[in-house]
């Protein structure tokens, strides 16, 4: 038998044995209870409910029942029979404060059985109901039920903590170390802002303890989990500006650079450009100063990879290569853990790709695709490959960026209007043009013309190109007023457009507007020819003179 096997049937042993006994904490003298109601509301934070109760031989059954009619949640069983099980087993619940939730799966383990829950979908911006099903219990001989073994031992250890916090004799010192130990163990169980709320409690209040580094870098980990990348970003470096020179700080630049590339992929989806480029430039700047510090840490490694993304990311392959150089001044890559190595894969293949090494790029990203198929990069891995393979094999560049489009989870919406983008433009190239052209429009419009100019003035020229005017025209129309080589391009396609369509006026009246925006060369002697032309079939030849001109009024 394994040496964590042999835990788990250890706890499974005192667990089964203390619930039996259930629920202890402070008893209290017994007094005319039947009267009062079998639990009693003494907290509600959120949607957690806190609940005292003092009766003996209550049936699980009648204390699983109670919980739903107060609407905690909406139970089920997995078998009709385990009802009966519930009801053959009594128990004495006496305790001041205990989450509802967990004296129903208390309960439930105390009759030899398990609880789930599930939370639905919200309604109507409500918390959707609590579903909580009654199961048979987990055993120790599968992973699932040796970590179901190990949630029942953190939940029951934290309540033991819980009531030990609530001691009048506890001092200082010894509120810190349970204060610490339920914060970890909200950390284990994935409850991340209770946990951060611990390890925030520490700073605050014991501000000298030995252990505050430790809780600052911890309850920044925390922030990070929660999906709170800007707050995570912004207390991991406090936490590596304070201790550069502690073992603490090199843990915390790597939570940094991770909350700062999550934000950064936050700012790209709500399409705020400039405020995702220059976050990207302070993380950079801020990695850059302190990394000296880090040299002799076991974290060094891996804060040069994220600084190597985040050089990537910037669209500055030869910094990315400086980083990798960097680190291997260091480390034999090959003698890096895993996750290590396909970094450096991953990272040497883009900037291979960007610097135009289109062979040894893809090679290398090839090779961590195979390392590392399941690796969160992977989409971006499949669309940089396709990059490179649409103008040396089109059916290939439609493969791999079929295969970035699979990613979706993993990609920005840039990224995954790229991945559309490159496959219809393979299939333009292999002859599929009905198809690629209906491939652009759908990403353009879903993105927005604004949002991919470039898109909106290529599927207009292929429209214009079919003879489908009023199709190019409605595809570029929102451009004509904005700024830009893409503008101008779409400003040429309306007035040809409508020239084709027999309305000389039409461009006359837009000439003066196009013109004074437009600013390419090439597509001010286009308009000035068009304007020119649109006169001429008016018949006013001295207009269209000054028109072929260059000058438009």
């Amino acid at each position: 038998m394994t040496m964590a096997r042999r835990c788990v049937r250890i706890v499974v042993g005192c667990l089964v044995a203390a619930f039996i006994a259930v629920l202890p904490v402070h008893a209290r003298a017994p007094i005319a209870i039947q009267d009062r109601p079998l639990f009693e509301v003494v907290e509600t934070l959120g949607t957690l409910r806190y609940v005292a109760a003092n009766r003996s031989a209550v049936s699980a059954s009648t204390a699983l029942r109670t919980l739903e009619a107060m609407e905690v949640f909406v139970l089920r069983y997995e078998d009709p029979e385990l009802v009966n099980l519930l009801e053959r087993n009594t128990m004495t619940l006496s305790f001041d404060r205990m989450e509802a939730v967990a004296v129903a799966e208390l309960c439930a383990v105390a009759s030899g059985l398990d609880l789930i829950t599930e939370r639905q979908p919200p309604v109507d911006g409500n918390p959707g109901n609590l579903i909580a099903t009654v199961v048979r219990a987990p055993v120790p001989d599968t992973d699932a039920g040796r970590e179901r073994l190990l949630d029942w031992g953190l939940r029951w250890y934290r309540n033991l903590l819980e009531n030990e916090l609530s001691s009048a004799r506890i001092n200082a010192d010894t509120e810190a170390k349970i204060r610490i130990d339920s914060a970890l163990l909200d950390m284990a169980r994935g409850n991340w802002s209770a946990a951060a709320g611990g390890f925030r409690w520490l700073a605050d209040s014991n501000p000298s303890h030995p252990w505050v580094p430790e809780a600052l870098l911890r309850e920044a980990q925390c922030r990070l989990s929660a999906g709170e990348a800007s707050d995570a970003a912004q207390r991991a470096a406090r936490v590596m500006k304070l201790y550069r020179d502690d073992p603490v700080g090199a843990k915390a630049a790597t939570v940094y650079a991770r909350a700062a590339l999550d934000q950064h992929r936050h700012e790209l989806e709500a399409g705020r450009f400039i405020a995702a480029s220059t976050l990207l430039d302070s993380l950079v700047i801020e990695i850059e100063l302190f990394l000296p510090s880090f040299r002799d840490r076991a974290e060094y490694p891996e804060v040069l990879l994220l600084l190597g993304e985040a050089q990537r990311r910037r669209g500055k392959p030869d910094l990315v290569l400086d980083a990798l150089a960097r680190l291997e001044s260091v480390a034999d890559p090959i003698l890096l853990p895993q996750q290590q190595w396909a970094s450096t894969t991953f990272l040497r293949g883009c900037a291979g790709i960007m610097l135009g090494n289109l062979d040894r790029g893809r090679e290398r990203l090839w090779q961590f695709l195979r390392i590392a198929p399941n690796d969160g990069r992977a989409g971006v891995a499949w669309l940089t490959i396709a990059q490179a393979e649409l103008s040396i094999d089109p059916l290939e560049a439609m493969f791999a960026a079929r295969k970035a489009a699979e990613k979706t989870a993993f990609l920005t919406a840039a990224e995954r209007g790229q991945a559309l983008t490159i496959e219809a433009k393979a299939a333009l190239l292999l002859g599929d043009t009905q198809g690629a052209v209906e491939r652009l429009e759908r990403v353009i419009r879903d993105r927005g013309p604004r949002n991919v100019p470039d898109l909106a003035v290529e599927v207009g020229r292929a429209f214009m190109a079919h003879g489908s005017l009023e199709r190019a025209k409605s595809i570029v129309l929102p451009l004509q007023d904005e700024l830009g080589i893409h503008a101008d391009h779409a400003r040429v396609i309306i007035l040809e457009s409508e020239m084709r369509q027999g309305q000389p006026g039409a461009v006359v009246r837009l000439a003066p507007r196009f013109a004074a925006r437009t600013t390419d060369s090439a597509s001010q002697i286009e308009i000035s020819t068009l304007v020119g032309d649109a006169y001429r079939a008016l018949g006013m030849k001295s207009e269209a003179a000054r028109a072929y001109d260059g000058r438009i009024r």
